[in-house]
């Protein structure tokens, strides 16, 4: 319910007078939260692809929750798995599973609450990174209040709600689309994709 609630208040958004500060709001937020999920809770978190120190490594886990995707080791475990099985029957957010469920629908189910014990092992020993693991929605939460806060009702809907909406899709593209729109440069034995579009809204992820 409150995933569903949440796009009604996206596009509540638009009937507030246009200011482009409600669009400045909006782009801040998006670009902070896609950047937490792009290069930390994929790049680094999922896939290693650089270091960098304890304090850095929070903040990126931290502006990753901001978009309301779960807790920051969820997120990477089922995304390793993913690479590891992927699209095979034990890939959760395969497209052959069809296109809604690999959107978003997988990302709903009940049945893939529990952390990957993988991710456990290795980053479970940082308690600051359990913590946001388990309290997760206290990075949207923060990310409202501040809204609220410093732009009233208007940017509470387009910073905060309208922002975390787009971040939702913009993520789940690379799940869905990215895995039936684009070319493929090589032969592989997955559907994955290059498409410079879907790069666009998130950051270089094609």
């Amino acid at each position: 319910m409150p995933f569903w609630l949440l796009h009604l208040f996206a596009v509540a958004a638009f009937f507030f007078p246009f200011r482009w500060s409600n669009v400045a709001a909006f782009a801040v937020a998006y670009c902070l939260g896609t950047f937490g999920i792009m290069a930390g809770y994929h790049r680094y978190f999922s896939h290693r692809s650089f270091k960098t120190g304890r304090v850095f490594q929070f903040v990126l886990a931290a502006l990753g929750s901001l978009t309301s995707q779960k807790g920051v080791l969820w997120w990477s475990g089922h995304h390793r798995n993913h690479h590891k099985y992927s699209d095979t029957p034990l890939d959760i957010h395969s497209p052959k599973r069809g296109f809604f469920w690999s959107h978003a629908l997988w990302f709903l189910s009940k049945k893939y609450v529990a952390t990957s014990e993988s991710q456990q092992r290795e980053f479970a020993k940082y308690p600051e990174l359990a913590f946001l693991n388990e309290n997760w929605a206290i990075g949207p939460v923060v990310l409202c209040a501040t809204m609220l806060a410093l732009g009233g009702l208007p940017w509470l809907f387009w910073g905060g709600f309208l922002a975390i909406v787009a971040m939702w899709h913009a993520t789940f593209t690379v799940n869905s689309l990215a895995h039936v729109w684009g070319t493929q440069r090589y032969e592989t034995t997955d559907t994955s994709r290059n498409n410079p579009l879907l790069a666009l809204i998130t950051f270089g992820e094609r």
